[in-house]
């Protein structure tokens, strides 16, 4: 049985890093907006080598939060 390699975009899966160029914004942003539950992963893997994937489904649908701090009320 021979292994293929197929691309993750292929079958609608992002990496973070991928999500960060597409955004054009820094990967800590994409990692604090997906620990914040704003943007839905995909774990892939367990413990020290999981890995976190977005739906490029869940990406179309992702509203970019406002910059900087929010208003004090």
């Amino acid at each position: 049985m021979s292994i293929v390699e197929i691309p993750l975009s292929s079958v609608g899966l992002l990496t973070l890093q991928d999500v960060a160029g597409r955004l054009e914004c820094s990967l800590s942003a994409v990692q604090k907006w997906t620990a914040a539950g704003l943007l839905p992963v995909v774990v892939a893997g367990s413990g020290p080598k999981r890995t976190f994937l977005v739906r490029e489904k869940d990406l179309k649908s992702f509203k970019r939060p406002p910059r900087g701090r929010p208003a004090q009320v």
